[in-house]
């Protein structure tokens, strides 16, 4: 999965270090894991954060937005760069969770959207309002993924984008109203 990285040895099932870009992912697999403090204490607590939309309370008791807990080795911030895979930078993209980060690795030029931006059948779109914890939110900070260089634009939803992916990840940001 895109938003989880892992950094070990050549046994990938035994990682040093686990990264994750938000709360529902916190599988401990032997590794350290690493989360954005925003999202730390849901992760110790095994409590999901609030989501906004009342249907989206209304299916959390089926386990709409249920998550593991556990501890939490360490907690990143915006713009750090992790030192995993040769260097991610984090991008905090708050709103479908608090903590919520895409991902940079500049040295690929590779963007990790997260669940920041999907590309659901071949159509780029925000993520769905339902699984957010602030909508508008998740909206506004998804518009700073036009800001950063990078080449490629992956998709914890959907195809990457190879051909031109920051200018269509910021034609699709102008066309919903972004400052991109």
């Amino acid at each position: 999965m895109p938003s989880l990285l892992v950094d070990g040895p050549a046994n990938p099932a035994r990682p040093r270090r686990v990264e994750t870009a938000h709360s529902a992912q916190r599988e401990r697999t032997g590794g350290r894991l690493c989360i954005h403090a925003d999202d730390a204490t849901y992760c110790r607590s095994g409590t999901a954060p609030p989501l906004e939309r009342p249907m989206a309370r209304l299916l959390a008791p089926l386990g709409a937005n249920r998550i593991g807990g556990g501890p939490v080795d360490e907690t990143f911030g915006d713009n750090d760069l992790l030192d995993v895979a040769g260097g991610v930078r984090i991008l905090h993209t708050p709103g479908h969770t608090p903590g919520h980060c895409s991902l940079l690795h500049e040295p690929s030029g590779v963007l990790i959207t997260g669940d920041a931006l999907f590309n659901w059948r071949m159509r780029m779109r925000y993520s769905y309002a339902l699984f957010c914890t602030n909508v508008s939110l998740s909206r506004e900070t998804a518009d700073r993924l036009g800001e950063v260089d990078y080449e490629i634009a992956a998709f914890t939803h959907g195809p990457e984008i190879r051909d031109r992916a920051r200018e269509r990840v910021r034609a699709f940001l102008l066309s919903k109203g972004a400052g991109a």
